[in-house]
């Protein structure tokens, strides 16, 4: 089984030609936030600058969105089935237990794609570190 962030299969996508050439049994969980969410937790994130809209550019996004956490846009579903294995979107946890139940009984490789969503997710680890430190006397 593999644990993968969307940006990181993004770069590794071959590998899923390489999985159905080797006629591996790939259990594949990828976490789509929308970009390199690990970036979202350095100081550049919150930098003015890198928050400027890029108007030049047709999605306007901003300059941290299009260079820093690079949102990839795929559509893993298409992805998936361009090198024959299957997809699943899960929509909650017991939605996503059922699919991965299925993807490991599953004789091909199998991808369950998990939304999430970059900001909720910085804000709830931050909600956690606090009170860890609360609770550590910090």
């Amino acid at each position: 089984m593999l644990l993968i962030g969307d940006v990181a299969l993004a770069h590794d996508i071959g590998g899923l030609l390489a999985a159905r050439r080797l006629e591996l049994k790939l259990t594949i969980v990828l976490l789509d936030n929308g970009g390199g969410g690990i970036f979202d937790f350095l100081p550049v994130a919150g930098a003015a600058l890198a928050r400027e809209s890029e108007p030049s550019h047709a999605s306007g996004a901003d300059i941290y969105t299009r260079h820093i956490a690079t949102p990839t846009g795929l559509d893993f579903a298409a992805a998936a089935s361009l090198y024959a294995h299957s997809h699943e979107c899960a929509e909650d946890v017991s939605g996503f237990r059922a699919a991965l139940e299925r993807a490991l009984a599953r004789e091909n490789s199998s991808i369950v794609e998990v939304r999430g969503d970059r900001e909720a997710n910085v804000k709830l680890h931050r909600r956690i570190w606090s009170a860890v430190s609360a609770a550590l006397g910090s």
